[in-house]
């Protein structure tokens, strides 16, 4: 467990605190609720409790790289399952697949396309926008590269999480 931090006076003391390298934060230990400072900054590995050697605090530096696999993880996941049928019906020996991109145009097909569009959008357009999204800044902040448009990119992506999985909430 990670030890308890305790909040300053005020917010603009919270920012500063935050925002300085080498202030000391006050926490507590979960485990033997010795109170210690930490610096307010671990840049690599993590601190433990001087007493009984509970995790404090930790930071790893492998933070892009682990979003950039799990990204990619996504994306051919993603595709799998848009190649492979998602349902299979078996009626008295017809055995019929249906794709999420072929139920989205059946139902364009049978004059639903309203309800065609929005599931292609919410099911396959949205996710896949989000996943691209996100590779496009990790990628190259992994490199030491600033993408163009990152922050748009970022707040763009903050739009899109939502709906991005409408089809859980359905």
């Amino acid at each position: 467990m990670i030890g308890t931090a305790y909040a300053p006076a005020s917010v603009h003391d919270a920012a500063a605190e935050i925002s300085t390298p080498g202030r000391l934060l006050l926490v507590e230990c979960e485990d033997c609720g010795l109170r210690q400072t930490i610096p307010s900054r671990v840049e690599e590995g993590h601190v433990d409790c001087v007493r009984c050697g509970a995790l404090l605090s930790k930071r790893t530096t492998r933070g892009v790289e682990q979003a950039i696999v799990l990204n990619m993880t996504a994306l051919i996941v993603f595709v799998l399952a848009n190649a492979f049928p998602f349902i299979t019906l078996n009626l008295q020996g017809r055995v019929q697949n249906a794709e999420i991109v072929s139920a989205a145009y059946a139902l364009y097909q049978d004059g639903m396309w309203e309800l065609g569009i929005l599931v292609l959008l919410f099911a396959i357009a949205l996710p896949l926008v989000k996943i691209l999204g996100n590779l496009y800044v990790m990628i190259p902040l992994h490199m030491g590269v600033r993408p163009p448009a990152a922050r748009h990119v970022f707040r763009w992506m903050e739009v899109v999480h939502r709906w991005a999985m409408m089809e859980v909430f359905l």
